[in-house]
C-alpha cells in the first residue's frame, strides 16, 4: 500500500492510500484526530476481532491529521496513544469507536487528543463534525467521495449525511447538480 501524505488547507496533515476498489468486506475509515501538547510516537485503533489488524497511526503531527485507511468491516476503538516510553494514554473503548461498514468512507468523528509529558498525563475529547468532515474530503479525496458514499458509523446517530445523501439522491433524480451545503463559522469548540 502507497501512502500519500501532504499538508493541505488549514495545517490539515492527510494522509491516505491510492484509491482501491475494496473487497466485499472491507471499507475505508476516515480518521481525523486533533493533537496537542507533546507529540506522540503512535495512536493504536484496535479491532473488535482477535483476527482482525488493526492500525497504528504514526507520524502524527500537531494540529489536524485526517487519515483514510482501508479496514475490514467491523467495530474499531482507540485502545492508547503511545508517546515515548514514559508516557501510555488508554482512551477507553466506549470513547471513541467506529463500526467499518464494506463499500463506504466510515466517518467516527473527530478525537482531540492533549499529552502533558510533564506531569505524565493528557486528555481527550470526542465531538461529531460530519459537515466539516466532508468539505475537508472533498478538498483532499474527492475521488474518495465519488467511489464510496460516506457514512456516519460512531457514536450514536447523525442525521447529517443521511439528509444530505438523500437530498443529493433527489437532485441527481431531477439532474441538478448536487453541492454540499456551507458550513459557517469556526467548527472548532
Amino acid at each position: 500500500m502507497i501512502l500519500l501524505s501532504s499538508k493541505l488547507f488549514a495545517g490539515v496533515e492527510v494522509v491516505k492510500p491510492e484509491l482501491e476498489t475494496l473487497a466485499p468486506d472491507e471499507g475505508y475509515a476516515v480518521l481525523w484526530v486533533e493533537m496537542y501538547g507533546a507529540l506522540p510516537e503512535s495512536m493504536r485503533l484496535s479491532a473488535d476481532e482477535a483476527f482482525q489488524s488493526g492500525y497504528s497511526m504514526k507520524g502524527i503531527v500537531g494540529g489536524a491529521n485526517l487519515h483514510i485507511v482501508k479496514l475490514e468491516q467491523g467495530r474499531y476503538y482507540w485502545k492508547e496513544v503511545r508517546g515515548n516510553s514514559r508516557i501510555r494514554f488508554r482512551i477507553y473503548e466506549d470513547f471513541f469507536s467506529l463500526n467499518v461498514q464494506s463499500g463506504t468512507l466510515n466517518y467516527g468523528g473527530h478525537v482531540s487528543i492533549t499529552l502533558n509529558p510533564r506531569n505524565l498525563t493528557g486528555g481527550s475529547t470526542f465531538v461529531n463534525r460530519s459537515s466539516q468532515i466532508y468539505q475537508e474530503l472533498n478538498k483532499c479525496c474527492a475521488d474518495f467521495l465519488d467511489k464510496y458514499p460516506l457514512v456516519y458509523s460512531g457514536q450514536g446517530t447523525d442525521p447529517y449525511l443521511e439528509t444530505f445523501w438523500r437530498a443529493n439522491k433527489t437532485a441527481e433524480s431531477s439532474s441538478k447538480s448536487p453541492a454540499a451545503p456551507e458550513v459557517e463559522g469556526n467548527q472548532h469548540e
